[in-house]
Parts: C-alpha cells; structure tokens; sequence
C-alpha cells in the first residue's frame, strides 16, 4: 500500500477489462469455504458475493467492510490478482485509500497482512516495508496508541495463521503453501517491525517465531495495566512449538521489560518443568519455582492453580461447589493428598502436572479467551488441563468416497473431520476454522458411549464427564500394587498397637545386575500412618540394597502405637534414579472392618502371618510372638498363621472364661467401589474390598477356656485347600462368648500366589517411559 493516501489517485480506470461501475455488478460465486467451482460443474451450498458493491464507491467505510467479507471469504490462504477474490480484495482496499482523507493505521496493518498472502514474494516484501514506514511515520508523529493498535491486530493475524500452520496436515501441501510460507524474501531492514526469521522447513514454525517477535515489540508499547496479556501471546508461540529451551530464553529476556510479571516467571515454570524430563531429582526445583510464581498471584488466580477444578467429573465439581468455602478447601487439600501418587517423593506429581497444564492452556488460548476469562478457563483450555495437549497435528486416516478424514487425539479421546477431497481442500485448514482454540466445540469420533455419554458428544463435553487423566506422570499407569497386612491390637491408655507388613513385587524395579545402575542405590520402603487432614503421624523407613535379579519381592514389617482416631495409612517403595515405585494400602473385607472398638467385649483384627511363634511362653499378648511376616501371600499348600486377641469375656461362676472359635474360609472377589466423593469427605467405607464369595466353603469349630484375663490371644496355624483357587480369599473368624452368649466376628484377606505373575521385568535404563505398566496379577 503506497504510504501516501494521494497516491491511490494513478488507480488505472479499469481492472482486466472491467471498469468500476461493471465490477459492481459482478458476482464471485464459491462455496462456504471460498472454493470456486470446479470448470463445467455447479456448486451447493453456493454463496454470490458481489466484487464491489455500488455504494463502496461513495463510503471508504463500506469499501473497507467489503474487502474484510473478500479477506474472510479467501480464509487466509494464498491469492494471486488474478483470480476474483484477490482482484476484488484489492480494488475494494485501494478504493478505500482512494476515498478516505485519513487512512487509519489499522486499515493498513490489515492491508499489509493481506498481501502477505500473496503469492509474489515482491509484492509481500513491498506491503511489509511500506507497513513498517507507516508504523515508523505514527510513532514520530507521537500516535503510539494507533501504533500499539495496529501492532496488537498484525501480530493476531500472524498467531492466528502461526497455529493453522502448525496444526496443518502434512499430507499433501501445496506448492502456493511454501510459497507464502517464505515472508523473509527480499525484505528489507525494518524500522519498527522485528525482523523475519528464515523460513522454516517446517510449515508454521517460523510464523510462530515471528509472532512472538510481533508481540514482544508490542508489549515495549503498551502500558503496564494490560501487557500481562501481550507477554503471555508473546510467549504463546514456544509454548505452541514445544521449544522448552527458547520459552525459558525469552521469559529471562523478557525479565528485564517486566521483572515480576506473572505471565513471565510462570513460563519459566513451565519450561522448567518440561526441560527436567519428569526425572524425580529435579521436580523439587521445578515446583519451587511454581510455589514462587502462585504467591505473586490475587488469590483468585492462585486457586486456578492449586484448586481441584477439572480434576473430578463435571457432577463432582457441582456436588464440591454445594460446601461451604472452607469446607471445599479443606475437602480439595484431602483430595491431593488421596491423588498423590506417591507421598514418598516430596512433589505432588500430579498436582505439579496440573499447574503446569493449567499454564500451558493460559498460554495457547489467550488469544480465544474472553474478557477477564484466562485461557485455562476456555472450553477448550478445560480440555487441555483434564486431558494434557492434543497431538500436535491433524492426521489423515482415509479416503472416503468423495470425502477426506482426518483425526487429532488426547488421551483416551479422538476428534475427527472429513473435507470434501477437492484440489484446494487444504483451505478448512488454513481458514482457522480447526484451530486448537476452537476444537473443542466440534464432535467427537470413535468413543466408548461410556466415556462420552448422550448428550454429551462435543469434545469438551465428553472430558467433563470422565476424571482427568495424567499420562506422562511420574508413577501414573505404572504404579505396582504392594500387598499390605494391618492388624490393631488393644494397648494402654485407650490406644491401638498397629502391626503392618507390606510385600513389595519388584517387577518394575531394578536389581543389582541392571546396566547403568549405581552402586549405591536402594529401595526404599516406607509405611506412613496421617491424619484424615494429610497431617503426619508417623513415617518410618525400611531400606534394602538392590536384590539379585531372582528375588521376585521383599517383605517388610513395622510396628507403631497411635491414637483411637481415624488414620490414613500406605505402603510405598521408591527407587528414584529408576522411576520405579509401588504403594499399596489394607484391602478390608467390609466396610465395617475399618473401625476398631477401643472398649467392651471385642476382639483385635485378625493378622494373617506367614508364621508366628511363641517368643514368650506361654504368651499372653500379641507382641509375645516372633512373627515372619508374608502380607498376608501364600504360596499353594503352604501353612499360614492366623493371630488375634480377645478382649473382656464374662467370667463364668467358677472365675473362667469361656469361648468358641468359628473360622470360615471362602474364595473371595475383589470389588472395587471408587467412591470419591465418601473418600474425600473422610468417609469410612473401603474403595477396594475383598468380599467373600464362597458360602458353601467348610469351617473349622473349637473351644477354650482359660483362667480370667482382660485379653485372651489366639494362634492357629492352617493351609488352604489343595483345590482352592488361586486369587483372593476370606478367612472369617466369630467369636462367641459361651458365658454371656455375646459374638464378635472379625475376617481378613489372603492371596494365593500365581507365582509365574511375579516375574522379573528387565529394566533397562532410568529412562523407561513412565506409562509402561507392570503385569497384574
């Protein structure tokens, strides 16, 4: 555009033939997507636009609003001036020059950005110098709102064709596509504008560099109140790229223009936590940097963070939102702690990986979001912190008749397209149409009716419905299981003696002989005993060097005396410079097994023991046995222990107690409830049971009696039937009191090994993928 309005009076008279007056009459007739009709054939859904309405002669106004509908019509690809939506596009903006005394700066950033689709690398060259000369003429002139305006557009018509770039098929670009692609032929040095980079060989990627130069050059002219924003668009572009290295580069430089914004130290979070390659040495670091980056939040942001929003299902979030604020707060700070997948590690991974999620999405789609709404908070930022980043790219699947189909996916969810396969189908591409800021919205493909329930059918609707999912965590989707044994014996003072064993598979984890592995590295097994709130109890540690490659697993046993209240109990092990973890809790038989009476005619949990020997005799507690301990895993005809304690029977008229022993084995299965909501509300029913199953199975019937105690303890040694399964089984034990008549029953889990389930996994390096699962038993 000549950057002298009165040099639009030397327009030729007429244009390929047609003066104005004629044009005016003229119809472009394509398609909803701007496609003219193949030669010889008519169009459906035909649209007729005319080239220059009559009154565009008269209004630079409507000129201008006619070279928008021609600009959108063309959707944002390649034109040439000889075909009629180019040749009409330029005649209205040059009628438009023609007509207006002032041209607005924003009408040229719009004309420049036109022909920077065009398919004359002298013609993109010339609109850019004469752009930056207009620029550079308004800031001399002191207009530096005009400027910034000006700026704010061009540098969102580059985002907006940067990501319908980056998002493009690879399947068949155009050559008119790498033609346009080039920007940085024959461009002169700019006054104003930043440079442009090289093109890229990769479509979209040096349309992203350049777009995050436009917004840096445009947050040097806009006021502190509203540069968040422009820095964020200005780093959106490495975000968009995955280049971890360039957004921690540009966040420092951009320190320097903005110290403490938030916009800028959170990016270098997010690299940092990209560029640390999820290894466990270095999420400590990385999530002192988000801690610094959430206190120089409004508390209002700060919650977008660290809340539990898009974590649950959508149901859940409105069942959270019916408490009390300090009620959900109290409810969100409980839910971590039950999601944390290991609380060996002093980083919450999952928690970690959400903020960095929610920041990824506040950077992608700043430019989508509305007013006061920040890009997690879109419908399709909700989808990336449920479900991480889409794949980078659409896909093509198959042809399809006259059609072309194309997928992108998330984890556990494809979104698919299908574009008429016609010489310009690229065009649905290139218009934005399927930008990530909007992909939300469209309809979902091959999905399990179970993950996307009707009505549920757009992409953001069938997240809402599903708990997010965390593939890539540390830990996530390979976490073994560790058998655990509890069992809680009366002690003084109204406590509770709890004895736990945990039995740590070793699949997933290295053995001394693994390759690369140092010398000194251990597993390390822990048991932790918390309050409902997630406060310590007691955490006491177990480490043992790396086993030979034929031990299949270890087995550990504490001991500790607590309180009568509630207790949140696990087992965990960890070799960190592996990755490799297992955890593992108590897996009740009902939900009544949870609590324990402290008082009264009772008896303890029943302990399931590999073996259990009189250290004292005879023995008059539980602790009087020395106890080999197997978590209650058996291996098949092996003899097992069974350990418990009565408590307060009635003595009889002669001064004794007398009781009868019930035992009842029954195959069990194991049911899984997965109540949320009770778990996060400190609710005492068990997510995991293993529920008896066998009702015709035999019994084992005795008595005793014994001279008057408070606590009688009983030990029996059994096996498992020849023909029992192998899997889970119930042991029941009732007690009835043959003096008052009154009976107690307690019942505790056992497994039969299938030993060829424990196999050894050959790890291979401390840079096995996170998402490898181990085999279940």
């Amino acid at each position: 555009m000549p950057s002298d309005p009165s040099a639009a009076d030397s327009l030729p008279a007429g244009i390929n033939g047609f003066s104005d007056t004629e044009l005016s009459f003229i119809l472009i007739t394509t398609d909803t997507l701007g496609r003219r009709p193949p030669l010889g054939r008519k169009l459906l859904n035909a649209i007729h636009t005319q080239c220059i309405p009559i009154d565009a002669h008269s209004s630079a106004e409507v000129a201008v609003a006619t070279a928008r509908r021609h600009a959108e019509r063309n959707q944002r690809v390649p034109f040439d001036s000889l075909t009629p939506v180019g040749m009409c596009g330029n005649l209205a903006w040059r009628l438009a020059i023609k007509l207006s005394d002032t041209v607005p700066l924003r009408w040229k950033a719009e004309w420049a950005a036109w022909n920077l689709l065009h398919l004359r690398p002298s013609l993109r060259a010339l609109a850019l110098r004469e752009f930056d000369a207009d620029l550079a003429r308004f800031l001399a002139a002191g207009d530096t709102a005009s400027v910034r305006d000006a700026l704010e557009y061009f540098a969102g018509e580059m985002w907006v064709r940067a990501q319908a770039r980056l998002e493009r098929p690879l399947q068949a670009v155009s050559d008119d596509e790498h033609a346009v692609h080039k920007l940085d032929v024959s461009v002169p040095p700019l006054m104003v504008l930043p440079p442009v980079p090289p093109a890229s060989r990769e479509l979209g990627v040096s349309e992203a560099e350049w777009t995050a130069r436009l917004y840096t050059r445009l947050a040097e002219f806009t006021p502190v109140p509203g540069r968040s924003q422009v820095l964020r668009l200005a780093l959106a572009p490495w975000v968009a790229t995955r280049d971890w290295d360039a957004l921690d580069s540009a966040a420092t430089a951009l320190q320097q223009l903005a110290p403490r914004d938030s916009a800028v130290v959170m990016a270098t979070a997010l690299a940092r936590y990209h560029k640390s390659g999820l290894a466990l040495d270095k999420l400590d670091a990385v999530s002192a940097v988000f801690d610094s980056v959430v206190r120089l939040l409004p508390s209002a942001d700060s919650a977008r963070f660290d809340g539990f929003d898009d974590v649950l299902t959508r149901d859940d979030d409105v069942w959270r939102y019916g408490f009390l604020p300090s009620t959900r707060e109290a409810i969100e700070r409980r839910g971590w702690l039950v999601l944390d997948p290991m609380w060996s590690t002093r980083v919450n991974e999952l928690r970690l990986a959400r903020r960095a999620r929610v920041a990824e999405a506040d950077y992608l789609y700043a430019n989508v979001a509305n007013t006061g709404q920040s890009g997690s908070e879109t419908a399709t930022g909700r989808m990336h912190v449920r479900r991480g980043a889409p794949s980078p790219r659409w896909t093509f699947v198959r042809d399809r008749g006259v059609h072309r189909h194309y997928v992108r996916h998330w984890d556990g969810l494809a979104q698919g397209i299908a574009i008429t396969h016609s010489f310009d189908w690229w065009r649905a591409f290139s218009g934005g149409r399927q930008r990530a800021g909007l992909i939300g919205y469209w309809d979902v493909v091959d999905v399990d009716p179970r993950d996307c329930p009707p009505p549920a059918r757009k992409a953001s609707e069938c997240v809402e419905v599903q708990r997010a999912r965390w593939t890539g965590v540390p830990f996530v989707g390979r976490m073994d299981t560790i058998d655990v044994m509890l069992a809680r014996f009366r002690a003084p003072g109204d406590s509770i003696d709890m004895y736990v064993e945990g039995r740590v598979p070793l699949r997933s984890f290295p053995h001394r002989d693994t390759p690369r592995m140092r010398p000194d590295a251990k597993i390390t097994s822990t048991l932790f005993l918390r309050t409902p709130q997630g406060e310590p109890i007691i955490e006491t540690q177990t480490q043992s060097a790396l086993p030979p490659s034929r031990t299949i697993a270890l087995t550990h046993a504490w001991r500790a005396r607590t309180g009568t209240g509630e207790i949140m109990h696990r087992v965990e092990a960890l070799e960190p410079s592996f990755g490799s973890g297992a955890r593992g809790v108590m897996q009740f038989t009902s939900d009544a097994a949870i609590k324990i009476p402290v008082s009264g005619f009772g008896m303890s949990d029943v302990l399931a023991t590999g073996n259990a020997v009189e250290a004292r005799v005879p023995a008059q507690r539980w602790s009087d046995f020395r106890i080999t301990a197997n978590a209650g895993v058996v291996l098949p005809k092996q003899r097992f222990s069974l350990l418990w304690e009565i408590y307060e029977l009635t003595p009889g008229q002669d001064g004794r107690v007398r009781w009868k022993v019930e035992i009842q084995r029954e195959q069990g299965a194991r049911v899984i409830t997965d109540d949320v909501r009770d778990a996060l509300t400190q609710g005492t029913k068990a997510s995991a049971k293993v529920v008896a199953a066998e009702p015709d199975a035999s019994s084992l019937n005795y008595t005793r009696e014994a001279p008057v105690r408070p606590v009688q303890v009983e030990h029996v040694k059994i096996p498992l039937p020849d023909n029992a399964a192998f899997g889970r089984h119930v042991i029941s034990v009732t007690v009835t009191d043959l003096v008052s008549g009154r009976q107690v029953s307690r019942s505790v889990g056992v497994r039969l090994l299938v030993p060829s389930l424990q196999k050894r996994i050959e790890v291979k390096g401390p840079t096995m993928p996170f998402f490898v699962p181990p085999p279940k038993d």
